[in-house]
């Protein structure tokens, strides 16, 4: 089973601890329950279907990379 993470803009303390760890205020972070602890993530937005992390582009909602569109485009024929 996946775990489920929630995306917060990080506010004070929390924010000057993690200046530390070289993320800006304005960085989005995952909060990842695991058990009884509780990791913190930086945010990355990642592709729907193969979770690459380069070239996202918008698509329906979802963030897909052009990897996969290239992939979808060939099996549609195109």
């Amino acid at each position: 089973m996946k775990a489920t993470a929630n995306v917060r803009k990080i506010h004070e303390p929390i924010s000057e601890t993690l200046k530390v760890y070289d993320n800006e205020r304005k960085d989005g972070v995952e909060l990842i329950p695991e058990g009884d602890t509780i990791i913190i993530r930086r945010f990355t937005q990642t592709c729907a279907l193969c979770n690459a992390t380069r070239d996202i582009k918008p698509f329906s909602g979802k963030l897909i990379c052009q990897d996969c569109i290239d992939v979808i485009k060939e099996i549609a024929g195109q």
